[in-house]
């Protein structure tokens, strides 16, 4: 049988990614610990549904009131949970765990080398298609979070209400109306939170879409570069020359890639978004 090759796992090496990375390390080097850990993590991620059970099933409707910051507080405990249980399953043998920069952050800064050593016209091109490439990559994981939250929102919003219905029209012996409709404004103050959370993402959709576009530019013009030094012949390669300068001319005084709508308001494109 084939030994499966472990799986790299990168954080960014902030002061949280550090953290991490050494607490996951701590467990791979420590098994008493991590099995510790796991039962922890699986107590603590369903001791909220637990406890939300019993009190869902008492004879009283006033314990079934949960109040914002219990409510806070038991988000915050089922999320430790699995957080632990996360890091526990990084530190099994199937995960490769370490802390490195980002792939785009690592190009970047290789260009922004190369541009301080010499800057030449190919590197200052590949200094901003590697930031535009930055600054995409980053735009995609803003997005992904805006999506993942919406739904997240989405989903406790609709339980809540239909907590509430179920307090008001199932529960007949323990009848609370005021119940009800706190249950109902909560849930659908949840679900304008989800529409907070899709409006994020998409804003963020349009900002990526802006940043792929000035990086196809980007992109398109190495190519014409490429192309043009490529010719054999020194008078077609000078010909070639002079088109893509005109070329390029014509592209600094022509309006670019469309901008997003909300920066249509503005009137402006962003100040990081490359100078090419």
């Amino acid at each position: 049988m084939t030994e499966r090759t472990p799986f790299d796992k990168r954080f960014t090496p902030t002061r949280k990614g550090i953290l991490i990375v050494s607490f996951i390390h701590f467990l791979k080097d420590h098994l008493p610990v991590r099995w510790s850990a796991i039962v922890a993590g699986v107590v603590i991620l369903f001791s909220p549904a637990i406890w939300l059970v019993i009190k869902l099933f008492s004879f009283s409707p006033e314990a079934i009131f949960i109040t914002p910051s219990v409510a806070i507080s038991l988000l915050l405990l089922s999320s430790a949970g699995y957080s632990l249980l996360y890091f526990c399953a990084l530190a099994g043998p199937g995960y490769n765990v370490f802390v490195a920069p980002d792939p785009e952050t690592a190009e970047r800064e290789r260009a922004e080398v190369e541009v301080r050593k010499s800057s030449t016209p190919k590197s200052v091109l590949e200094l901003d298609s590697a930031r535009l490439t930055e600054y995409y990559a980053i735009n995609q994981t803003q997005a992904k979070a805006s999506f993942r939250w919406a739904v997240v929102a989405f989903l406790l919003g609709f339980g809540t209400i239909l907590l509430g219905i179920w307090l008001f029209y199932l529960r007949q012996e323990s009848k609370s109306e005021s119940m009800a409709w706190l249950t109902t404004i909560a849930g659908v103050v949840t679900n304008a939170v989800s529409a907070m959370f899709l409006y994020l993402y998409n804003s963020t959709r349009e900002m990526s879409l802006y940043y792929y576009n000035q990086l196809i530019r980007v992109q398109m013009i190495d190519l014409a570069i490429r192309l043009a030094e490529s010719q054999a012949d020194d008078g077609e390669k000078t010909k070639a020359r002079n088109k893509i300068l005109g070329d390029l001319l014509a592209i600094s005084h022509a309006v670019g890639s469309p901008l997003p709508s909300s920066l249509k308001k503005r009137g402006k494109p962003p100040s990081n978004a490359g100078t090419a």
